[in-house]
């Protein structure tokens, strides 16, 4: 009659896959470990979803708080582009208002004066452009005069 020894040393894990042999049972050692440790993965599962649960609410916030900085941050741009129009005109009153009588007796052309100079140049430009234009024409006529002529090389 065999063993109890025996009949277990039967069943003890061979190195290798493969069928059963009288030396012993083949061994899967990456099905044994898993078994092993499918009990403390399934476990750790709901820790794993509340993890991704902790990281999409915090992306979900960092998002909020981008839409409100970046909002924040234009109404702050419009406002500061604003009190520089504001503070520009006032700084060019204050110094119009300083200059007033001492820019004119300088000769400092005012807004007024730059106005009345355009129109001036406006109503002008039209007869000088006939002007030059006749003076233009006048050359042309007349022809090459002197050492340059029209189209040839010089010998």
């Amino acid at each position: 009659m065999p063993r109890v020894r025996d009949l277990l040393y039967r069943f003890r894990p061979l190195g290798s896959p493969g069928s059963a042999t009288r030396a012993g049972v083949p061994a899967d050692r990456e099905r044994a470990l898993a078994e092993e440790l499918e009990p403390v993965f399934a476990s750790l599962a709901s820790t794993l979803a509340d993890c991704r649960a902790t990281v999409e609410e915090g992306r979900r916030h960092a998002a909020q708080i981008h839409a409100r900085d970046d909002t924040g941050l234009r109404q702050l741009l419009a406002s500061s582009d604003a009190r520089a129009a504001t503070a520009r005109a006032a700084a060019k009153v204050q110094r119009q208002a300083e200059a007033g009588p001492e820019a004119e007796r300088l000769g400092v052309v005012t807004d007024a004066q730059l106005d009345a100079l355009h129109r001036r140049l406006e109503d002008r430009l039209p007869s000088y452009r006939e002007q030059v234009a006749a003076s233009v024409e006048a050359l042309l006529a007349s022809g090459p005069q002197g050492p340059v002529q029209s189209g040839g090389a010089s010998s």
